[in-house]
């Protein structure tokens, strides 16, 4: 055997028992050798970024007395911006210029920096930091789908477009590996600062300029992609500019056009009247199915933002108490007060047993606080196996009520749940809401024709604005709305049996007319008369208008309502 390892060739040009160095070794030693001192880092950045090659690249060399500090890893070597503004950041972070810090993330975060570039200048600066493996990182690099990568050339695109965003300046790395994009600085105020300073008679130039300037973006071929109303600022005179640049991509499609003006409503809803957020959505009009691009960017983050936050240690917390009792409820409570109300609170008030004495509801107060415990028997044996799998009530209505609530305000906050677990099966549950407004639906009676008519439209408004969200209720009658009446304002709604909430998704006209017909058959008839009906069955067929003629749909809810023997007796032909 030895012979015949001996006989075997040998490799031409290398000695048998020479390791030979690693390549990168053999460059260092040849460096070292020439006097230089290399760049590892620098040039694999380099050569991972061929995207990069169309820029122009700056070496900005500032080893001058008194400037040792700039080789300690924070000096910017910069990839694409004019030489001299190169320079003259790195000189003003070296000798400590003050900045500002504008937003802090926990991997982004922007800064405002005075230069003197021949003359001072306010930049800001957006850093990126790492966020994912190195693998990754390189891997995007290769690609050019870094997120400093993605802002500054959709800086550049737009800008040279013509349309209102900051002019890009530079583009750069530190040794660090964050990266940054220097811009000038917008000095304007936010979108939101701008709409609370003017009345609602005044809003509606600026929601003019608003949708020009959309519009502007979608003509040139780009959509934003982040629309909300953080990364728009106005000046005085109601000009625009976009910021936040890094999911802008170029496309043309009217799928893709629609969910910026759906992004930008739906940031809206928290500080405008709906009056407010329908005209907007007027100069929206030539965007074609805007309802169904609200209802796709609804159910995406209400999707994701339950995903992340809607478990133990985010925005929940577990309960448990003796007897077999476990549940779940929010962080910003603490526990002990949540199981006290749900287990030993003495009630204040208690209503009438509903569903066959199945659900006993209760009110309870706690200083300034009102609550509602819901109390929900299984009542046979078959629905609490069931629930065993599946949850209980209470459980599915504090889920349901919890992802509800990202996306709207339209039901009654729910607090927490806790359910008795008997081997098999779950036999009782029970569940904690904020107490809202001051009377059910089907128990108020107004004080006069004209304040019914009002609550009639007010009531119209708030349900086909859930329907055109695709936002439903499969148990829409009057008992499982609250009211409140606020003066002579408009009445304020919600819905109190959570397990019911559907959406976002489609509502077809089925489902629409179905929620028609519950809330009319729950509404005695000297509630609301029937002209009254009328003109309330006429806003919201402005609104959603239904593929049949409107009397042929009145006939049809009027013969629906009358069949489910509720409160309607027939006051609507």
């Amino acid at each position: 055997m030895a012979g015949v390892g001996a006989d075997r060739a040998r490799p031409r040009g290398r000695r048998p028992c020479a390791r030979r160095e690693p390549r990168q070794t053999r460059r260092c030693r040849r460096a070292a050798k020439a006097g230089q001192r290399p760049s590892r880092a620098g040039e694999a950045a380099r050569l991972a970024e061929p995207h990069e090659s169309a820029a122009r690249r700056v070496r900005v060399d500032l080893r001058t007395p008194g400037r040792g500090a700039m080789r300690d890893g924070r000096t910017i070597r910069w990839i694409a911006g004019e030489s001299r503004r190169c320079a003259a950041i790195n000189v003003a972070r070296a000798n400590g210029a003050t900045s500002e810090r504008l937003h802090t993330g926990p991997h982004r975060w922007i800064e405002s920096l005075a230069v003197h570039a021949p003359e001072p200048q306010p930049l800001v600066l957006k850093w990126f930091a790492p966020r994912t493996p190195p693998i990754r990182q390189q891997r995007d690099r290769l690609l050019g789908r870094t997120a400093d990568a993605r802002e500054w050339r959709a800086l550049t695109a737009l800008h040279a477009a013509g349309l209102p965003v900051p002019e890009p300046l530079a583009w750069g790395r530190t040794m660090q590996g964050d990266r940054v994009v220097v811009m000038t600085h917008v000095g304007e105020a936010p979108l939101l600062e701008r709409l609370a300073d003017l009345p609602g008679e005044e809003r509606d130039p600026l929601f003019a300029r608003l949708a020009e300037t959309i519009r502007a973006l979608h003509e040139a071929g780009f959509v934003h992609g982040d629309l909300h109303a953080g990364n728009l600022r106005v000046s005085a005179a109601d000009d625009i500019h976009l910021l936040d640049l890094g999911r802008v991509r170029r496309t043309t499609r009217d799928v893709a056009r629609s969910q910026d003006p759906a992004h930008l409503l739906h940031s809206l809803v928290p500080v405008l009247p709906a009056a407010s957020l329908d005209t907007l959505a007027t100069h929206f009009a030539p965007y074609s199915r805007l309802d169904d691009a609200r209802r796709r960017f609804l159910a995406d983050h209400a999707r994701g933002r339950a995903r992340r936050f809607h478990r133990i240690g985010e925005d929940w917390q577990r309960l448990t108490a003796p007897g077999g009792w476990t549940g779940v409820g929010v962080r910003h409570l603490d526990a002990s007060l949540l199981t006290e109300a749900l287990l030993d609170a003495e009630a204040t008030h208690r209503e009438a047993p509903r569903r066959e004495g199945r659900v006993t509801i209760e009110g309870l107060e706690r200083g300034d606080a009102r609550w509602i415990r819901k109390h929900v028997d299984a009542g046979s044996l078959r629905r609490a196996i069931a629930d065993r799998g599946r949850g209980s009530t209470a459980a599915r209505a504090f889920r349901l009520g919890e992802r509800d609530r990202l996306v709207s305000e339209r039901a009654a906050p729910a607090l927490a749940f806790l359910e008795r677990r008997a081997p098999g099966h779950v036999p009782e549950s029970l569940l904690l809401l904020e107490s809202v407004g001051d009377v059910d639906l089907d128990a108020w009676r107004p004080a006069s024709p004209e304040e019914a008519k009002r609550l009639s439209a007010a009531l119209i408004d708030w349900l086909v604005g859930q329907h055109a969200q695709g936002l439903g209720h499969r148990d829409a009658k009057g008992g499982n709305v609250r009211v409140r009446l606020q003066g002579q304002g408009a009445p304020r709604f919600w819905w109190v049996d959570l397990e019911d909430l559907t959406g976002p998704a489609p509502l077809d006209e089925a489902a629409r007319l179905r929620a028609l017909v519950q809330l009319n058959a729950s509404i005695a008839d000297d509630v609301m008369a029937l002209d009254t009906r009328r003109d309330a069955l006429a806003r919201y067929h402005a609104r959603l208008p239904f593929s049949r003629d409107l009397a042929d749909v009145a006939k049809e809810i009027h013969a629906r309502s009358v069949a489910r023997h509720h409160r309607y007796r027939g006051a609507m032909p």
